[in-house]
């Protein structure tokens, strides 16, 4: 099987919530109480968004190499729409 890894940008915000986003995917977006839940919840939006996009015919961007020490959500294809 093939896979994706999609790095993770996580960040801090001001109430104590983390925001993980995937950067070159800016509709992939989520939030939660700690960076492991933000990180297990944006593996959820990822899939959704990759299958949308699949379903209207929409380019899927591949990721972008992920920096030093940044963690990646592995998609694979199983979970996309064929």
């Amino acid at each position: 099987m093939f896979y994706y890894y999609y790095p993770v940008n996580l960040t801090l915000e001001e109430n104590g919530t983390f925001i993980a986003e995937i950067e070159n995917i800016p509709e992939v977006r989520t939030i939660g109480k700690n960076k492991n839940n933000a990180f297990f919840w944006i593996k959820d939006a990822l899939i959704l968004c990759l299958n949308e996009r699949k379903k209207y015919d929409i380019k899927i961007p591949k990721p972008l190499p992920p920096k030093d020490g940044q963690k990646c959500v592995e998609i694979g294809l199983k979970f996309m729409i064929i």
